[in-house]
């Protein structure tokens, strides 16, 4: 058993595995070092506080310092950066809220920190109205950025006609979205709902590129339909500040004016601290790990989205960035540095979003990502057929939304190898009512 526990990140993977390693072994000394002022929040509620289909900024934590502290006895350093690990000396440095440093020696080591942005380089990027929605200062800054070209008496009414959102009242403040997928999507969606005009740049060919072309089509239909404005194939060049608002200048020579803009370009493991400690990556870019979240150094881990995973449809590694296998693995890799008993088996990319009154979801393989591992793919459709209406009736109640609503497409894939095991994924696009409380569950 180890004698001290040092975990770096605080989030979703960091805080599950100080928690379970807690349960697992009641005498370990466990550290966990989070570089932020908040830990353990939910990133994948930070779109709908801005909205605020989350009323207040508490709710979106899932614990919370005390807790961890005195119920856990986890000793919480926040606003405490690991700059190096040790891996002969077995320690790490660190640099404390006042610019102190000090080390730490370990036992064994978790490394759960997670992502970082992608940034496109672009003149005027980083401009005083393009806000990241990652963290809880994020969000911050954005309800700061609202409440000062938003007062709450100018809010627009947004309301719903059968499952469709429609716009009753416009404000005048214009947003910007760069960024097509989930967060983005999430963004355009709650800023809508405050009658914030919301204009969605992607530079694909489609918005949500993980999920397949017309599994997705539906949701920029919603977003469409709702008042706001999809513009694909076309990316950001540059971005100039005039006053009190912002113009981006994109490449294909369209101009869009916004107060706000929420960059959401995706992003990438956090590997710099694993990197230069000599710990080995996999062919993703993110760490590579066994079952046990075990890196290439036994007396360290790492969970959450910066390492890879076993995708249960190919056995191929992935680095897939979800709430809920981050959060797995996190107290897959806590268990492990306490006893060593419980494995990863993989994972398979289930995906969900809400936008506007569409729901576009995702499990195991795309038609896409069949193709290109090599996997012979058959796909059938179904939409009104008496088999999808059952399906989609027992979705229904499961979420509490009218039996009478739709399916717009039901879309079930099934692809086997040519020598090897049949694997099946179903997606779905189907018409919700707005009033469904389900969020995304991709974090």
């Amino acid at each position: 058993m180890p004698q001290r526990l040092v975990i770096l990140g605080g989030v979703a993977a960091g805080a599950s595995a100080a928690a379970k390693a807690r349960r697992t072994n009641k005498g370990a000394e466990i550290v966990l070092f989070e570089q932020d002022p908040y830990m353990s929040f939910a990133n994948c509620g930070l779109p709908y506080y801005i909205g605020g289909e989350i009323p207040t900024r508490a709710s979106l934590f899932v614990s919370d310092p005390f807790t961890f502290e005195i119920r856990f006895n986890i000793d919480l350093l926040l606003e405490t950066a690991v700059v190096a690990i040790d891996r002969d000396k077995k320690e790490v440095a660190f640099r404390g809220p006042d610019g102190e440093s000090g080390s730490l020696g370990y036992d064994r080591l978790i490394i759960a920190t997670g992502t970082v942005p992608i940034v496109p380089p672009v003149e005027g990027i980083d401009g005083p109205h393009v806000f990241f929605c990652r963290t809880v200062p994020d969000v911050n800054a954005i309800m700061e950025r609202l409440d000062k070209i938003l007062p709450r008496d100018m809010e627009g009414l947004r309301e719903t006609e059968g499952s469709r959102l429609v716009m009753r009242k416009q404000t005048g403040v214009r947003s910007l979205i760069i960024g097509g997928g989930y967060i983005g999507l999430e963004c355009a969606e709650q800023l809508i709902h405050r009658g914030i005009h919301a204009t969605v740049v992607e530079a694909r060919d489609q918005l949500m590129g993980v999920l397949d072309p017309e599994v997705v089509r539906p949701v920029q239909d919603g977003i469409e339909s709702a008042g706001g404005r999809v513009i694909l194939n076309d990316a950001v060049a540059r971005i100039e500040t005039w006053g009190d608002r912002s113009i981006a200048f994109l490449e294909s020579g369209l101009e869009v004016k916004f107060d706000l803009a929420i960059l959401a370009t995706g992003v990438r493991p956090n590997v710099e601290l694993a990197q230069k400690a000599g710990i080995q990556l996999g062919a993703t870019g993110a760490i590579a790990v066994d079952a046990y979240q075990r890196t290439s150094d036994p007396a360290i881990y790492a969970a959450g989205d910066n390492c890879e995973s076993i995708h249960l449809s190919t056995d191929d590694s992935v680095n897939i960035p979800l709430a809920g296998p981050a959060n797995k693995r996190g107290r897959i890799a806590g268990h492990n540095a306490a006893l060593n008993r419980l494995r990863m088996r993989g994972v398979l990319g289930t995906g969900i979003v809400r936008v506007c009154g569409m729901v576009a979801a995702g499990t195991g393989l795309t038609e896409k990502a069949a193709q290109q591992a090599g996997t012979d793919v058959a796909v059938s459709y179904s939409g009104t057929c008496a088999n999808a209406s059952r399906r989609y009736r027992r979705t229904a109640r499961s979420s509490s939304t009218a039996a009478s609503a739709i399916a717009a497409t039901w879309r079930n894939r099934f692809c086997s190898k040519t020598a090897g095991p049949t694997c099946a994924t179903s997606m779905a696009v189907l018409h919700l009512p707005a009033r469904s409380t389900g969020r995304s569950s991709h974090g």
